[in-house]
């Protein structure tokens, strides 16, 4: 039965479906012999409070993805969340999306954003900023927020020298479907924040996301979660022909590095010893979207 599997708690007076602006969806698992890891589960939920205070319409929900009975009470003890989603079966990032792309639907969202319990916001001025690049960019279907620097771009390269190298927030300086170098335009500013705009490819790490292009791009078939999940959604962006806005000095950065306990996809490949790609079994497609429906029939 579906319902065995759920807890779903919201909080009374505050589950809001109109003018909601963005929705967030926080994804947790914390299993109950990594004090590292709630450690940090702990500051990601205590950052999330800037999105609230610094702009109107934002409602954040967590899934939680069967995590130890300490994590979850942490979790429900929490004002900040307006609902609560305790799943006893671990979707990884393939049921938190997916999800995030329903719930963002039945609340009328027009931007979403997918975090995970390893991120920690740090910029209270960026959500406004970043609607108005968005509607003045009909061209881009993402908005990268993780930290990023425009003039510091060796910083953040995977593959470069740079001595001090941000580790924990680099990634790969081309377009990873097309592999095609990256070409720059901007930049622009609103309000407080200034913005780029590229042909980057997507990412599952933080970006405020058009509900519409989240829902397309998501593959509606079993699939095996991370890598190969966030490898679909990169060719199905691809083929929209969009545009990637990038948030210069970014808004959330990962506290996890990949060699800590607290980093759980990389925990789980070198305890398997097996490449990410190999690590997972499948997520089965039908069962998920039914226990998604469950969640949303309340």
């Amino acid at each position: 039965m579906i319902k065995q599997h759920i807890e779903i708690f919201y909080k009374v007076g505050e589950y809001r479906l109109k003018n909601t602006k963005i929705c967030v969806g926080l994804l947790t698992y914390c299993p109950s012999n990594n004090p590292q890891k709630f450690s940090v589960l702990k500051k990601t939920v205590d950052s999330l409070s800037l999105l609230k205070e610094c702009c109107e319409g934002v409602y954040i929900y967590v899934w939680d993805n069967n995590s130890s009975s300490e994590t979850k009470e942490y979790l429900k003890s929490k004002d900040l969340f307006d609902s609560y989603y305790m799943s006893e079966k671990n979707y990884y990032d393939v049921g938190a999306m997916h999800f995030l792309a329903e719930k963002a639907k039945s609340l009328n969202s027009p931007y979403a954003i997918h975090v995970e319990d390893d991120m920690c916001f740090y910029n209270k001025d960026f959500l406004n900023d970043s609607f108005l690049f968005m509607e003045k960019n009909k061209d881009c279907g993402a908005l990268r927020v993780t930290k990023y620097e425009y003039d510091k771009m060796p910083k953040y390269d995977k593959l470069s020298n740079y001595p001090l190298k941000d580790h924990a927030n680099a990634m790969r300086h081309l377009n990873w479907i097309t592999k095609e170098s990256l070409t720059w335009q901007g930049p622009q500013k609103f309000g407080k924040n200034i913005f780029y705009k590229n042909n980057w490819h997507w990412t599952n790490f933080p970006s405020v996301c058009r509900t519409e292009i989240l829902d397309t791009i998501l593959p509606k078939t079993d699939c095996s979660p991370l890598n190969k999940f966030e490898g679909i959604m990169m060719k199905n962006y691809d083929k929209l022909n969009l545009s990637v806005g990038v948030l210069d000095g970014g808004a959330t950065t990962h506290l996890a590095n990949t060699t800590t306990e607290a980093s759980m996809r990389f925990k789980f490949c070198s305890s398997n010893n097996k490449p990410l790609s190999h690590t997972f079994e499948s997520v089965d497609y039908n069962k998920l979207s039914k226990q998604i429906q469950f969640f949303l029939r309340d």
